[in-house]
């Protein structure tokens, strides 16, 4: 298990890591400034949009909380870098939480044992990559 964490937080995993939530952060900037331009041309007053990016701030505050706290037990499941990815890009913690759990208990072991290796690793990152495919 030692060696399997070691590579779950290894610098190859950090990198992806960042890169993946880098592309989001863009993402989520290049759509906001889209959104304040268009706003202006669908008759939104800027108090009207101040106002809705302060609701939608707040509102969005109370499930982050979940999301926040199954990403901190994923961290000691699948390491830092996995879990910083994964609730980047999908933000589902439970759907996380259970194919990480389920890829784990396929091959006959429980994630956060010392039977975990490399090779299982490798069958938890791939189902969770796979498991959005479905769109559920």
């Amino acid at each position: 298990m030692d060696s399997t964490m070691e590579l779950a937080r290894s610098g190859s995993f950090w990198m992806f890591a960042i890169i993946v939530v880098l592309v989001v952060m863009v993402q989520s900037i290049v759509f906001f400034r889209l959104a304040l331009r268009t706003s202006e041309s669908v008759g939104l007053t800027d108090a009207e949009v101040k106002a809705s990016v302060k609701s939608g701030a707040i509102a969005s505050i109370g499930p982050s909380l979940g999301i926040l706290i199954v990403a901190i037990s994923l961290m000691s499941l699948i390491g830092d870098p996995l879990t910083l990815m994964r609730i980047g890009i999908v933000g589902s913690a439970p759907t996380e939480s259970m194919g990480a759990s389920i890829a784990a208990e396929s091959v006959g072991t429980t994630l956060g044992t010392t039977s975990v290796t490399p090779e299982i690793l490798s069958l938890v990152v791939w189902t969770l990559c796979l498991v959005v495919l479905d769109g559920s």
